[in-house]
């Protein structure tokens, strides 16, 4: 089909490929319709996706599976339908080089392009490229292709260049804007005092205010000026645990919050209407956090902005700075209070990590606009290591680190067996020595809490054996947090784990006593206390 196109170039020329758009999608629609239930995104991608279209999953994601599929394969959002990406993975090993299209990330939809023909698009290209004449520039299109640059080799579509007789142009000239404040040399402090006069030996920044202070920058050997960062790279076994946002306005509930995780942690999460419920805003806690000196891993959904509005966010983000994104796909909003709310997904967690990476190593914006401080940013993605299908899993947090991943928080791991054969594949990858992994773990309150979990919210694991633990004890509470600890002892002893993630939802007053009696609280002072003791060459250097 495609070799006819380009031979009846000539003719098309003639024709005009803007009066030959509408007979073109219009036939395209029906036979790929007929075939692969097509959506005709205008970016097709069904050779790299194993001849399944990934426009027919609800959150539209372009490089999946999500880390909410259930059981049997099913989806998060439609329990009656399979998932999507686990036919487009099925669909790719039975194909040739199927498994290594499948693994290239790919970039967001154009929407300018949707309804329109691919194979004319891609034709019109080839019949371009025949004729040895360049595209007409398109500064986005051309930025789209640098960016996803194995997307657009596999499958042109994907990142088309050629000028589309219907889309908008944009891409005016970036103008040259003034510089604020000159970077500051040593932005990164050393941990101080929390409290009254109590020490801490986890990371903390001093508290940081965008008007007084110059901006982070990060030392050097780093991407950004994060503590998480700097702990990660010394090689400390690193704690990061989730605040629990606040249904209010008032600053004072968010430090409040905080108090408890203040001394054991080295970076706090700001959770982005975690379920898809609304609380305080994800980038309102960091920058509270960030000016009380509390190192901050701000969350990005990309369930509810768009690709500018979340652009914005993390160059607003790192002004205020935030040092650490994470970067998820977030739930479905059918599994929140408002079911109503009109879900976006114009991204999803490997597009916006690419797209942050490119913000951040080549000043530019998606659209490719210089842009003129760029956001020093520790870039992490979330991972779920017990969900199907499991023997995936490690390919797919190979995806995000190729995508720009440079830590990973999974979800929960309540079952050790499951997250060591998970663990096992990553270091077959040698994806261990590429990013960093900080384990997901939690208190479990109650069996009642434990069952509701493992029932209502996609994507959590929890062995039948550890409910009928809970159930025998006397005390379920003091006996979810004992089966926390030793969790935590036994992911510390599985090469290739840099951390653990705490989830104490509505429990952060446990989050401390899970860190000293682990002994994570007396690894980590035994550390300080040899980095002090270290000599020096003279210049404060071991």
């Amino acid at each position: 089909m495609e070799r006819v196109v380009v031979s009846l170039d000539p003719v098309f020329q003639r024709i005009g490929y803007e009066r030959l758009e509408r007979p073109f999608a219009a036939t395209e629609r029906v036979i790929k319709g007929l075939l692969f239930d097509c959506q005709m995104c205008g970016q097709c991608v069904l050779s790299s996706t194993g001849m399944s279209c990934p426009m027919n999953c609800p959150k539209s994601l372009r490089n999946g599976p999500c880390s909410g599929v259930r059981e049997g394969c099913f989806c998060e959002v439609n329990p009656d339908m399979k998932c999507v990406w686990v036919d487009a993975l099925n669909g790719a090993a039975r194909m040739k080089l199927g498994q290594i299209k499948i693994s290239v990330v790919q970039p967001p939809v154009d929407g300018t392009l949707r309804g329109s023909s691919a194979w004319l698009r891609v034709a019109r290209e080839k019949a371009l490229a025949k004729r040895r004449e360049a595209p007409a520039p398109d500064p986005g299109k051309f930025a789209i292709a640098r960016t996803f640059p194995q997307a657009r080799a596999a499958e042109p579509a994907t990142a088309p260049l050629a000028v589309e007789p219907q889309a908008a142009q944009h891409g005016q000239a970036a103008k040259e804007l003034p510089r604020g404040h000159a970077a500051a040399a040593n932005a990164v402090a050393a941990p101080e005092s929390m409290g009254a006069g109590r020490t801490t030996p986890f990371q903390r920044l001093k508290p940081y205010d965008p008007i007084v202070h110059a901006p982070l920058a990060p030392p050097s050997g780093h991407k950004s000026a994060s503590g998480l960062e700097h702990t990660l790279r010394k090689g400390w076994f690193a704690v990061t645990a989730e605040l629990n946002p606040p249904d209010s306005a008032d600053p004072g509930d968010v430090l409040a919050a905080a108090e408890p995780l203040m001394n054991v942690v080295d970076a706090i999460n700001a959770t982005d209407a975690s379920g898809a419920n609304c609380h305080m805003s994800s980038m309102g806690i960091s920058s509270i956090l960030s000016r009380a000196g509390l190192g901050v891993v701000l969350q990005i959904s990309c369930r509810d902005r768009n690709r500018i509005a979340i652009q914005g966010d993390v160059l607003g983000a790192a002004a205020m700075g935030v040092s650490n994104v994470l970067c998820l796909t977030g739930d479905g909003v059918a599994v929140g209070d408002q079911p109503g709310a009109k879900p976006v997904f114009d991204f999803d967690c490997m597009s916006l990590l690419s797209t942050l990476r490119t913000m951040r190593d080549e000043s530019k914006f998606l659209s490719g606009r210089r842009i003129t401080t760029p956001p020093q940013v520790f870039l992490g993605a979330a991972e779920n290591p017990c969900i199907p299908p499991y023997e995936l899993r490690a390919d797919r947090l190979a995806k995000k680190v190729q995508a720009g991943a440079d830590f990973i928080q999974t979800n929960y791991v309540f079952d050790i067996g499951m997250f060591e054969r998970f663990m096992a594949r990553v270091r077959d990858q040698g994806m261990h020595e590429r990013v960093f992994i900080l384990a997901g773990v939690g208190p479990l309150p109650s069996p009642k809490t434990a069952r509701w979990l493992r029932a209502n919210v996609p994507g959590i694991h929890i062995p039948d054996s550890l409910i009928r633990r809970l159930e025998g004890a006397a005390k379920p509470a003091d006996e979810g947090k004992k089966i926390c600890i030793e969790l935590i002892r036994q992911i510390r002893e599985i090469r290739g784990v840099a951390g653990v993630h705490l989830m104490a939802y509505r429990r952060e007053h446990l989050v401390g006593e899970i860190i000293e009696e682990s002994g994570l609280l007396k690894e980590r002072i035994a550390a300080r206390e040899a980095e002090r003791s270290r000599p020096t060459d003279g210049r404060g250097k071991g």
